[in-house]
């Protein structure tokens, strides 16, 4: 391991002034003006979620966040990042969130940012951690974590890279998420409407599940985080058996489907028959398929092209799409072959899928491997230890602190 050739520092000693806690408020309806920033809110690699926004219950001016601002939890999902970056929208961030404000002459904030999506981060996070009802850390101990410090133009060409690469697999995401199969309509298909072949279920109403009656384990809460990744190995939240039993009319069960309805829209998920019984929360609409139609048909079709131009056309919200409600929804229209056709369909759409993936795999393989021959070639025509590496974890793996 090669000794540094920069000096190391305290992420305190590279901030203005002390860092600072967020909001004690308690979280309200979004009213499309404020928004509340909770660790909830985050995802593990440092984006704000688009789906389910709420407002402070008191604004608190002081909480507001500027660009360039570093949030990082202290509790829960201790050592969570975010950088704030919008300059338009008004943000304020709860309390269990503390605010870094980099100075811009001694560092650059998203620099600070990827050092904290590093491994280094994690492992120091991981042996400074204090484990009581909540594991967390405070803002002094946060301060006092130690980081190389290059000169901000070695900052500028790591952020680069790092960014360059991350637009490589940002892109090949975004072509994912975006891709819609076609569903060809026979003419001697009858058509129905999707109320006639399923049976709706809205989530309820945002005080039927409020934390304070959540519990550590128990029935689980479906989330719009579920149905948007199509994951159910994990859940945040769990309800007791008194309160299943209260909510029974929003239960899930395997073979149904779930939609997002706010933020992200018109994710449809199937349940599967692993899943762990519970109920849906008021961001999600539960479909049950009748006799008419399959469930994978059904999914399908709704995450075809033909469902998504309709859907497009009965949401409302600027910043933030909403579903309309279930009733016009009842009323969109769609084809209903004979079972084992649309079983055979399900089979085309799946084979399509695997082609487009495969398409998309070899395409950014190419652009992977052509950005590495491109690196490698400079770094042979380089002399110096001061090279600049794939990742701000690498990196710091690299340069590891003497101390």
């Amino acid at each position: 391991m090669c000794a540094t050739p920069y000096e190391w520092t305290e992420l305190g000693a590279i901030t203005l002034g002390k860092p600072q806690y967020g909001s004690g408020a308690s979280k309200v309806p979004f009213d499309g003006k404020v928004r509340y920033v909770r660790i909830t809110d985050l995802t593990d690699r440092g984006e704000l979620k688009s789906e389910d926004p709420v407002s402070p219950s008191t604004i608190e001016q002081d909480c507001f966040l500027e660009p360039g601002d570093l949030l990082i939890a202290r509790s829960g999902s201790v050592g969570r990042t975010y950088l704030h970056n919008d300059p338009n929208g008004i943000y304020q961030y709860a309390g269990y969130l503390i605010r870094f404000r980099v100075d811009p002459t001694k560092a650059l904030p998203r620099f600070v940012f990827h050092v904290t999506q590093s491994d280094p981060w994690r492992e120091w996070i991981q042996s400074n951690s204090k484990t009581g009802t909540l594991t967390n850390i405070n803002a002094k101990e946060y301060a006092s974590f130690r980081l190389p410090l290059p000169s901000l133009e070695v900052q500028k060409q790591i952020v680069a890279e790092i960014e360059g690469y991350q637009k490589v697999i940002h892109g090949a995401r975004s072509v994912l998420d975006h891709y819609r199969p076609h569903i060809p309509i026979r003419p001697e298909w009858p058509m129905g409407e999707l109320g006639e072949v399923c049976i709706f279920k809205r989530g309820p109403f945002g005080g039927s599940l409020k934390k304070e009656i959540f519990v550590k384990s128990g029935y689980a809460v479906y989330e719009q985080s579920h149905a948007i990744a199509n994951d159910f190995s994990e859940f945040r939240y769990f309800i007791d058996e008194d309160k299943f039993a209260e909510m029974r009319g929003f239960q899930v069960r395997p073979g149904e489907l779930i939609m997002s309805c706010s933020g992200t829209m018109g994710k449809v998920a199937i349940i599967p028959d692993n899943a762990p019984s519970g109920v849906i929360n008021q961001a999600l609409l539960k479909l049950t398929p009748t006799d008419r139609v399959l469930g994978v048909f059904l999914k399908l079709w709704m995450e075809s092209t033909n469902f998504q131009h309709s859907l497009a056309d009965f949401t409302y919200g600027a910043a933030i799409k909403n579903v309309a409600s279930v009733e016009i929804l009842k009323g969109l229209r769609l084809p209903l072959p004979p079972l084992a056709t649309q079983q055979e369909l399900v089979l085309c759409g799946y084979q399509e899928n695997l082609a487009y993936l495969f398409n998309i795999k070899h395409i950014s393989g190419r652009i992977v491997r052509a950005v590495y021959e491109h690196k490698r070639s400079r770094r042979m025509a380089r002399k110096s230890t001061a090279w600049i590496p794939l990742s701000v974890g690498s990196w710091l793996l690299h340069h590891r602190n003497p101390q």
